[in-house]
């Protein structure tokens, strides 16, 4: 089997951390988003868990 080339994109955001694989074409091979809760204390400071 011969070898491909991919790239991946990663966002690591505030609520969700997404991901994104392109081939040499830019076309998306492969994408996954997954979220996360978001705790708001009354310091008015964020923390994810």
């Amino acid at each position: 089997m011969g070898k491909s080339t991919f790239v991946m994109g990663v966002d690591i955001g505030t609520t969700s951390t997404t991901a994104v694989i392109f081939n040499v074409k830019g076309e998306v091979v492969a994408w996954e988003s997954r979220g996360y809760p978001l705790t708001i204390s009354a310091h008015i400071s964020s923390e994810r868990f």
